[in-house]
């Protein structure tokens, strides 16, 4: 009787600890250092206006991104891109295709 009583007075401590409720996170994601989301966010905008046919505005992003990081790969890829894009002329802006139901 004594042995019943303590597996069950251990499964009751057991059971009680595995009920803690858990606390999710809140914010952003503590893996990126601060710096390297406004990297993420320069960089996004950059594509976004060289998308849209804003070429100055995609190119002041990215040399934005660059102060902040002087070799990021995407940063000076995205600077070639909008030489480039200079180079050929202007074109029509790219749209995104319309989402269509299935």
């Amino acid at each position: 009787m004594r042995a019943l009583r303590c597996w069950l007075l251990a499964g009751a401590l057991l059971g009680a600890i595995g009920c803690e409720e858990n606390v999710a996170p809140t914010g952003p994601a503590n893996c990126e250092p601060p710096e390297e989301l406004v990297i993420e966010r320069k960089l996004k905008k950059g594509y976004r206006a060289a998308a849209e046919g804003t070429l100055q505005d995609a190119d002041l992003a990215f040399r934005e991104a660059l102060e902040l990081a002087p070799e990021h790969p995407e940063a000076l890829a995205g600077r070639r891109l909008v030489k480039e894009l200079l180079r050929r002329g202007p074109r029509p802006p790219i749209k995104p295709p319309a989402a269509t139901e299935p």
